[in-house]
C-alpha cells in the first residue's frame, strides 16, 4: 500500500512538473529580449533559461519512456475512441517537441561560441566550434520548435472546445492531468508576450481577455449541456493515422513560422562580397560627424524599437553576422557591402548600382523594407517605421553605435 501510496505521489509530481516548468520557461523567454543585450541581467536570466530548459528535456525523457514502456498518461475521464486518439497524439507531439527544443538550443549556444551555463550551476563549455551556417541552421528550428508549441497549444484549446460541447469534457478532463493547466498557463504568457513587443501596457488586457473568452465558453457548454451524460470512453483507441498527420501538419505549420513571420531561412542564400572568413565588418568608418546630445526622446526609441535591432545585428567592429549583417561603419558604404553576408538580390543590385547609406536611404528603408528592396530578408519585428522624427532617433542612434559619432 505505501508503494502504490509513493508511485501516486510521484505520477503527480511528474503530471505537474510540466506546467510549473513551463511556465518558468516562458517567464524567462519573456524576460530575456526585453533584457539589455550586453547586461549581467540577460547573461543570468540566459543561464537560468538553460537550466529549466535542460529540467524539461529530462521530464519530457522520462516521459515518453515511461509511454514506450506501455504507461502511457490517460486523459481522466477518459473520451470516445476517436476523441481520446486525437488528443493523446497532440499531447505525445508535445512531450516530443519539449525532448528536441534544447538539444537545438544547446547547438545554437555552441556554433556561436557561446558556453551553456545552468543558473548558478557550473557552465558546460562548447562542445563545438563556431559555425554560422550551423548557428542559422539550429537557431531557425529551435525558433520553429517553439512556433510548433504555440500552434500545438492552440489546436489543443481548440480541440477542448469541441470535446466539451460535444463530449462534456474540456481543457482539463480531456487531456491528462497537469497538460491542461500547463496550456492555459503558457498560452496566456504567450499572449502576454505578443502582445508587449512596445510596452507591457497592453499585456495585462489581452490576458484577461483571453482567460474571459475561457470562462464565457465553459459557461456556454454548461448550458448547452445541461442535463446531458458525457460521452463513454469505451473501446479501443481509433484513429492514429489521422492523429499521427494531423499532429505532424501542425509542427510542420509551426516549423514554417520563422520564415513567414521574420523570412529567415535554414540555409543562407544570397549575393556576398567574398573576402577571408573572419573578415565580417567594414574597416574604418566613413562618414564621421558630430551629434547632437542625446535627448529624451532618443532614449525612448533606444528603449522601445531600437533594442529589438541588437537581436539580428552586431554594431562593433569585427563584431558576428547575426541573422543580419554587422553594421559597424555602415554610414556612407556602398549598400550590401559587409564581407561575408548573403545579401538579397535586390539589395545586392543597388550596391552593385553605386547606391550608399545615407540618411535618407535608411529612411526609405526603415518605412519600407520590402518596397526598397523587394525580396530582402530584413523585417522589422515592431512594425515598419514611417514617423520621420522615430526614423531620424534611430539613425542617430545607429551612428552612435557604429563608430560614425565625432568624439
Amino acid at each position: 500500500m505505501s508503494g502504490q501510496k509513493n508511485a501516486g505521489m510521484r505520477d503527480i509530481a511528474l503530471d505537474y512538473a510540466l506546467p510549473l516548468l513551463v511556465l518558468a520557461q516562458d517567464v524567462l523567454t519573456t524576460l530575456m529580449p526585453r533584457a539589455d543585450k550586453l547586461g549581467p541581467m540577460r547573461e543570468q536570466l540566459r543561464g537560468w533559461h538553460y537550466l529549466v530548459g535542460t529540467l524539461l528535456l529530462v521530464l519530457a525523457a522520462v516521459r515518453l519512456w515511461r509511454w514506450f514502456r506501455g504507461q502511457a498518461p490517460q486523459p481522466v475521464p477518459a473520451l470516445p475512441p476517436r476523441a481520446r486518439t486525437w488528443a493523446m497524439g497532440l499531447v505525445l507531439a508535445t512531450y516530443t517537441l519539449f525532448f528536441i527544443t534544447p538539444l537545438f538550443g544547446y547547438l545554437v549556444a555552441w556554433s556561436h561560441d557561446m558556453p551553456v551555463h545552468y543558473g548558478p550551476l557550473p557552465a558546460l563549455p562548447a562542445l563545438i566550434g563556431e559555425n554560422r551556417n550551423v548557428w542559422v541552421f539550429t537557431g531557425y528550428f529551435h525558433s520553429g520548435i517553439s512556433t510548433s508549441l504555440l500552434v500545438l497549444k492552440l489546436g489543443v484549446l481548440i480541440s477542448a472546445v469541441y470535446f466539451l460541447f460535444r463530449h462534456g469534457k474540456g481543457l482539463f478532463a480531456a487531456f491528462p492531468r497537469g497538460f491542461g493547466l500547463y496550456v492555459l498557463l503558457s498560452f496566456s504568457v504567450s499572449l502576454f508576450a505578443l502582445s508587449t513587443f512596445k510596452s507591457y501596457d497592453r499585456g495585462p488586457y489581452v490576458v484577461a481577455i483571453f482567460l474571459a473568452i475561457c470562462a464565457v465558453i465553459w459557461g456556454l457548454a454548461r448550458l448547452v449541456r445541461r442535463g446531458k451524460a458525457g460521452s463513454s470512453g469505451e473501446g479501443a483507441p481509433k484513429g492514429a493515422v489521422f492523429a499521427g498527420i494531423g499532429a505532424l501538419a501542425l509542427i510542420g505549420l509551426g516549423l514554417y513560422g520563422p520564415y513567414a513571420l521574420f523570412r529567415v531561412s535554414p540555409f543562407p542564400k544570397g549575393e556576398m562580397v567574398q573576402a577571408e572568413a573572419h573578415i565580417t565588418s567594414h574597416e574604418t568608418p566613413l562618414v564621421v560627424e558630430p551629434l547632437p546630445p542625446e535627448t529624451d526622446f532618443e532614449r525612448q526609441v533606444r528603449a522601445e524599437t531600437f533594442k529589438w535591432c541588437v537581436f539580428c545585428h552586431t554594431f562593433n567592429k569585427g563584431g558576428g553576422h547575426l541573422v543580419g549583417p554587422n553594421l559597424y561603419a555602415i554610414m556612407g558604404q556602398r549598400m550590401a557591402s559587409v564581407p561575408n553576408f548573403p545579401y538579397s538580390e535586390s539589395l545586392a543590385a543597388r550596391g552593385k548600382a553605386g547606391e550608399v547609406w545615407t540618411d535618407a536611404a535608411l529612411a526609405e528603408f526603415l518605412a519600407n523594407p520590402d518596397a526598397f528592396a523587394p525580396g530582402t530578408g530584413m523585417i522589422i519585428s515592431s512594425g515598419n517605421i514611417t514617423d520621420p522624427a522615430r526614423q531620424q532617433a534611430i539613425i542617430t542612434i545607429l551612428k552612435r553605435e557604429t563608430g560614425s559619432a565625432a568624439p
